[in-house]
């Protein structure tokens, strides 16, 4: 699950970066699709323990792929404005900003 991050993140991040409007809309619904595939395999597979954890880990998946729609919602109207692109492409970037900041926390400040 770490490389699909990772190239969410890269894809996202690097979307203003090409020339049309068209190839940046193309990067975020890219980015949303992989989002979508990752996150529908995670909620959709049985997980080998029960229990809160594992419903935590469907929660989790549910919320990120809520918060990528939104990507998407903004990646298609932005054929129209160029506005809703960069409302689009702040969202993703404000959501990967959150689930960095998460895994940090997790990974360095959480003692058990």
């Amino acid at each position: 699950m770490v490389p699909v991050f990772f190239l969410v993140l890269a894809i996202g991040i690097a979307a203003p970066l090409f020339r049309s409007l068209r190839s940046r809309m193309l990067a975020l619904c890219a980015s949303f699709a992989i989002v979508l595939m990752a996150y529908s395999y995670t909620v959709s597979s049985p997980e080998a323990v029960g229990g809160a954890a594992s419903v935590a880990n469907r929660r989790q998946a549910l919320f990120i792929v809520a918060c990528e729609s939104l990507v998407l919602l903004f990646a298609a109207i932005a054929s129209r404005r160029k506005a809703m692109f960069w409302l689009g492409w702040a969202s993703h970037v404000l959501l990967t900003v959150l689930c960095v900041t998460v895994v940090i926390w997790l990974e360095f400040f959480w003692h058990w």
